[in-house]
């Protein structure tokens, strides 16, 4: 079982006072660089959906930008509380 923290994210003022629109963010990293994952916006198989929260990328992308993307499986590259996404 995962022990990350998670995230409620709210898009507005609005939103988060009537209790809609909050989103669950889990925190992920990828070498030394860290991001949340927007769990409602990652579907399978995910690796071209643009659910990396803030410049809101895809998996794939933010591998890329964390310099390894000479792995083969973004899966394995990725990390939610220190374990790969392939066995999260």
């Amino acid at each position: 079982m995962l022990s990350a923290q998670i995230y409620q994210l709210s898009p507005s003022n609005e939103a988060s006072a009537e209790g809609a629109g909050l989103e669950l963010g889990y925190p992920i990293t990828c070498g030394e660089s860290k991001a949340i994952l927007l769990f409602k916006k990652f579907v399978c198989p995910g690796i071209n959906v643009k659910c990396v929260k803030d410049q809101l990328i895809s998996p794939k992308q933010f591998v890329h930008m964390s310099g390894k993307a000479t792995l083969k499986d973004w899966k394995r590259a990725i990390r939610m509380g220190g374990i790969m996404l392939r066995y999260a």
